[in-house]
Protein backbone atom coordinates (compact mmCIF):
# COMPACT_ATOMS: atom_id res chain seq x y z
CA UNK A 1 0.00 0.00 0.00
CA UNK A 2 1.53 3.38 -1.14
CA UNK A 3 1.97 6.12 1.74
CA UNK A 4 -0.94 8.49 -0.51
CA UNK A 5 -3.23 5.46 0.19
CA UNK A 6 -4.93 3.69 -2.78
CA UNK A 7 -8.58 4.19 -4.17
CA UNK A 8 -9.75 1.18 -2.82
CA UNK A 9 -8.30 2.83 1.02
CA UNK A 10 -10.48 3.61 3.69
CA UNK A 11 -8.47 6.84 4.35
CA UNK A 12 -6.49 8.61 1.23
CA UNK A 13 -7.35 11.40 -1.33
CA UNK A 14 -10.29 9.47 -3.08
CA UNK A 15 -12.74 8.94 0.05
CA UNK A 16 -12.51 12.26 1.07
CA UNK A 17 -14.25 13.79 -2.18
CA UNK A 18 -17.47 11.88 -1.85
CA UNK A 19 -17.87 12.85 1.42
CA UNK A 20 -17.20 16.62 0.40
CA UNK A 21 -19.92 16.24 -2.46
CA UNK A 22 -22.21 14.78 -0.19
CA UNK A 23 -21.61 17.84 2.47
CA UNK A 24 -21.84 20.62 -0.67
CA UNK A 25 -25.13 19.30 -2.26
CA UNK A 26 -26.84 18.91 1.56
CA UNK A 27 -25.73 22.84 2.19
CA UNK A 28 -27.34 23.45 -1.34
CA UNK A 29 -30.68 21.98 -0.79
CA UNK A 30 -30.82 23.59 2.75
CA UNK A 31 -29.81 26.93 1.48
CA UNK A 32 -32.72 26.39 -2.07
CA UNK A 33 -35.00 25.49 1.47
CA UNK A 34 -34.59 28.38 2.95
CA UNK A 35 -34.80 30.81 -0.15
CA UNK A 36 -38.18 28.88 -0.96
CA UNK A 37 -39.48 29.34 2.61
CA UNK A 38 -38.98 32.85 2.49
CA UNK A 39 -40.44 33.42 -0.75
CA UNK A 40 -43.37 31.83 0.50
CA UNK A 41 -43.28 33.92 3.32
CA UNK A 42 -43.10 37.01 1.76
CA UNK A 43 -46.00 35.85 -0.39
CA UNK A 44 -48.24 35.07 2.54
CA UNK A 45 -47.48 38.60 3.89
CA UNK A 46 -48.64 40.49 0.98
CA UNK A 47 -51.72 37.96 0.09
CA UNK A 48 -51.14 38.50 -3.72
CA UNK A 49 -49.16 36.31 -6.21
CA UNK A 50 -46.12 37.41 -8.49
CA UNK A 51 -48.52 37.86 -11.61
CA UNK A 52 -51.22 39.95 -9.69
CA UNK A 53 -48.78 42.22 -7.97
CA UNK A 54 -46.90 43.09 -11.40
CA UNK A 55 -49.44 43.46 -13.08
CA UNK A 56 -51.14 46.39 -10.27
CA UNK A 57 -47.29 47.76 -10.43
CA UNK A 58 -47.34 47.82 -14.24
CA UNK A 59 -50.36 49.08 -14.38
CA UNK A 60 -49.46 52.03 -11.84
CA UNK A 61 -46.17 52.98 -13.41
CA UNK A 62 -47.84 53.42 -16.66
CA UNK A 63 -50.50 55.66 -15.52
CA UNK A 64 -47.66 58.21 -13.81
CA UNK A 65 -48.11 60.63 -11.13
CA UNK A 66 -48.87 59.56 -7.66
CA UNK A 67 -49.51 55.80 -8.86
CA UNK A 68 -46.10 55.35 -10.41
CA UNK A 69 -44.63 57.01 -7.18
CA UNK A 70 -46.86 54.45 -4.82
CA UNK A 71 -45.27 51.99 -7.14
CA UNK A 72 -41.78 53.16 -6.95
CA UNK A 73 -41.85 53.01 -3.05
CA UNK A 74 -43.43 49.59 -3.07
CA UNK A 75 -40.29 48.73 -5.23
CA UNK A 76 -38.02 50.09 -3.00
CA UNK A 77 -38.45 47.23 -0.42
CA UNK A 78 -35.20 44.94 -1.31
CA UNK A 79 -36.68 41.53 -0.46
CA UNK A 80 -39.61 42.21 -3.12
CA UNK A 81 -37.24 43.71 -5.95
CA UNK A 82 -35.55 40.64 -5.46
CA UNK A 83 -38.33 38.33 -5.91
CA UNK A 84 -39.86 40.53 -8.50
CA UNK A 85 -36.69 40.45 -10.47
CA UNK A 86 -36.03 37.00 -10.98
CA UNK A 87 -39.52 36.49 -11.47
CA UNK A 88 -40.88 35.89 -15.00
CA UNK A 89 -44.21 37.76 -14.04
CA UNK A 90 -42.19 40.57 -12.27
CA UNK A 91 -39.04 41.09 -14.19
CA UNK A 92 -40.92 43.10 -16.67
CA UNK A 93 -42.53 45.32 -14.14
CA UNK A 94 -39.01 46.11 -12.26
CA UNK A 95 -37.67 46.90 -15.92
CA UNK A 96 -40.21 49.45 -16.66
CA UNK A 97 -39.98 50.62 -13.15
CA UNK A 98 -36.01 51.58 -14.18
CA UNK A 99 -37.04 53.21 -17.56
CA UNK A 100 -39.68 55.12 -15.93
CA UNK A 101 -37.82 56.53 -13.18
CA UNK A 102 -36.25 59.71 -12.82
CA UNK A 103 -32.45 59.43 -12.37
CA UNK A 104 -32.45 60.48 -8.46
CA UNK A 105 -34.76 58.04 -7.56
CA UNK A 106 -33.32 55.33 -9.70
CA UNK A 107 -29.87 55.72 -7.57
Amino acid sequence: MSAGGSPGSKRGPWSALPQRQRRQRALQQQRLQRHAARHDSDKAHTGETDVELAAELTRQLEKGGALRQEASGRLSEPSLMRRLSFAPAGCRAVQLAFEVADRSSAA
